[in-house]
């Protein structure tokens, strides 16, 4: 859904861009694991197509785009949060019905609340939802949580440096 309206370049870009990994990956590429995605609950997914739309467009206004990536940045609240706030309430049902797809949609959400932890009031919260996400799912979604728990992590990174400098 979200690779055929702007791309994985776009998505994947910026900060949010690839690490080099020292060895090759062995996991199916991105495409399948969207088409998996969509297979599961067929019921939602015009609900699902939305919802990440709007995300990728927040990540868009916060990451950037291949061609003109942002770099270092805390994120804006007005970009971020209005992501919940375009939620329809089928959305919000899947959510507090915990299906799968919400949840995974929901952790990745929360890469961008991360870039809001220098809000007191939301440090940590993207770490506390990312791990009660995976709680729930277990560990056969280890593999969809993968890129959510490395962006924080890296992310959390970036914020140590920032504070040592």
């Amino acid at each position: 859904m979200v690779v055929e309206k702007i791309g994985f370049h776009a998505i994947f870009a910026g900060v949010l861009g690839p690490m080099p990994t020292e060895q090759p990956e062995e996991e199916p590429p991105a495409e399948k694991m969207t088409e998996r995605l969509v297979e599961w609950e067929p019921a939602n997914s015009r609900i699902y197509e939305k919802v990440v739309t709007d995300l990728s467009e927040c990540f868009a206004k916060s990451f950037g785009t291949a061609q003109k990536p942002r770099h270092a940045f805390d994120g804006k609240m007005e970009i971020i949060i209005a992501w919940v706030y375009r939620m329809e309430d089928e959305f919000v049902e899947c959510l507090k019905e915990k299906k799968h797809v919400a949840l995974l949609i929901l952790a990745h959400f929360v890469v961008l609340l991360k870039t809001l932890d220098w809000l007191w009031y939301m440090d940590g919260w993207a770490s506390h939802i990312l791990h009660g996400v995976a709680l729930y799912l277990g560990p056969e979604f280890a593999d969809f949580l993968r890129w959510p728990r490395e962006e924080i992590e890296r992310l959390n990174e970036e914020k140590r440096r920032r504070a040592s400098a």
